[in-house]
């Protein structure tokens, strides 16, 4: 029994979805399209957010509740600073100069 080499197939294309770069999970969620927070200031709005609202907690300076609630706060107003964002884009102007 003899195993034949077979010829090297040429390297496959990538698939068109490995190829686009898939949008970071906090984009996504919120649906942002007008507002893009680099990697930093996402891990400001989510960690930063949460270790302080567990400091205030341990603190006792807020209730547990403060846990859900101030993280999810922060989204919504990136959500609405992204729609203010996207409301204030004007339309290109033209110019009717002759």
């Amino acid at each position: 029994m003899s195993i034949e080499a077979s010829p090297a197939a040429p390297p496959a294309e990538p698939v068109a979805a490995e190829r686009v770069r898939k949008a970071p999970l906090y984009w996504r969620v919120l649906r942002l399209r007008h507002v893009h927070p680099n990697g930093w200031q996402r891990a400001l709005l989510l960690e930063g957010v949460f270790v302080v609202a567990v400091v205030l907690v341990l603190a006792g300076n807020a209730s547990a509740w403060t846990l859900l609630v101030l993280p999810v706060v922060a989204a919504v107003v990136v959500k609405a600073n992204d729609l203010i964002a996207g409301g204030l884009k004007s339309p290109p102007q033209r110019s009717d100069k002759s």
